[in-house]
């Protein structure tokens, strides 16, 4: 096998790609079409490749049955899902778009969003969707939200859209959909520091391990925070 490449010969190669401009360092970008255009692009080329084996709806407890079962050493093994968290270390949430003109919403500060903390609201966080994304995500003349409301506040579409009228937006969304629900992993006061001591033989990757709030949603933030 060839060696690993020096992380420059990869940026050179990363540099030739961008058909316009080079982007700056600390920059960020976003997908025309969404995450699922890197998702097919992934999905496309490794279907080229005859090494690579793609399972689908598999149940693997551990990195070392996941070795066991293949036939390798645990120490080749990248895991990227959760491990060892019990169900009470999610919040389950429902997921829901809302769009509003920009005339409705103009008193609406640009940015990454909004958490409320308060128990007793449905909504406990707004994410500024079309504001937070180099490329559009919502039509000319329009902003989008995306609103996540846990289960366990009980969340209706009625207090959804009252809470929504206090919090964001007096006017009537032009949109209001309920896209999905999704287990978000939490991450509790000194769990960084724990993931300090833990060095297991597999290697641990993707935000179910170190949290999107460590990286994406700082990097994002800067962005934000130059357009003012």
């Amino acid at each position: 096998a060839s060696p690993p490449q020096k992380w420059s010969t990869i940026k050179r190669r990363m540099q030739r790609t961008y058909p316009l401009f080079a982007p700056e360092p600390g920059s960020t970008a976003s997908f025309v079409g969404g995450m699922q255009t890197l998702v097919d692009g992934l999905v496309e080329r490794l279907g080229q490749l005859d090494n690579v084996e793609v399972t689908f709806g598999a149940e693997v407890d551990s990195p070392h049955a996941l070795a066991e079962a293949k036939g390798v050493p645990v120490s080749s093994v990248v895991w990227c899902a959760p491990l060892g968290r019990p169900p009470e270390h999610f919040t389950h949430l429902d997921v829901y778009a809302v769009g509003y003109t920009n005339a409705d919403t103009a008193n609406v500060a640009a940015g990454y969003g909004t958490l409320i903390p308060d128990p007793t609201s449905p909504i406990s966080g707004i994410l500024h969707e079309s504001d937070v994304h180099a490329s559009p995500r919502a039509p000319a003349g329009h902003r989008l939200f995306r609103l996540m409301a846990p289960h366990a506040r009980k969340a209706t579409e009625a207090s959804i859209k009252a809470t929504l009228k206090k919090v964001l937006c007096e006017a009537e969304p032009v949109l209001f959909e309920k896209i999905g629900e999704r287990r978000i992993p939490c991450y509790p006061s000194g769990y960084m520091a724990s993931l300090d001591v833990s060095q297991p033989a597999f290697t641990r990757a993707g935000w179910f391990y170190s949290g999107v709030s460590v990286t994406h949603v700082v990097a994002e933030a800067e962005r934000i925070v130059a357009r003012f």
